[in-house]
């Protein structure tokens, strides 16, 4: 369930720095938010963004839905890249 495909990638400065990561599913982004690189200083957004994906996951929320949710989350932590 966790492997639904967004329907266009999420670009976020993750890791190292001036690397960019391409987010492609509801796994990777969720797997994005609970790493130890998103940064601390996340609020709301980002707790919204684990609560619509888990939504994805089992199906209660689309996977649209998730990566609107997902792209708040990245730009409230400021690494969103466009």
């Amino acid at each position: 369930m966790g492997t639904k495909r967004f329907d266009k990638p999420v670009r976020i400065r993750f890791g190292k720095p001036g690397k960019t990561f391409l987010v492609t599913s509801i796994l990777e982004a969720r797997n994005c938010l609970r790493s130890d690189k998103w940064p601390a200083s996340s609020g709301p957004k980002q707790r919204f963004a684990h609560e619509s994906l888990l939504a994805a996951m089992a199906g209660s929320a689309t996977p649209v839905q998730a990566r609107c949710a997902f792209v708040d989350a990245a730009s409230e932590a400021r690494i969103l890249a466009m």
